[in-house]
């Protein structure tokens, strides 16, 4: 399975943290508002879980 597809349709987010790999794909998806990029304002996998945290204290 190639994962590039997730991210180039908006399916995932790169993690630049990690690897430059995705980050050509994820653009593409930026721009053509594509899966998740279609939100106005979407949230990052890791701020959400963190908000999630707060929000349970």
């Amino acid at each position: 399975m190639n994962r590039k597809y997730f991210y180039k349709d908006g399916f995932a987010w790169a993690y630049r943290k990690y690897s430059k790999k995705y980050i050509s794909a994820e653009s593409y998806a930026k721009k053509k508002r594509l899966g998740l990029w279609n939100d106005t304002n979407p949230i990052a996998p890791y701020n959400f879980r963190k908000q999630k945290r707060s929000k349970n204290k």
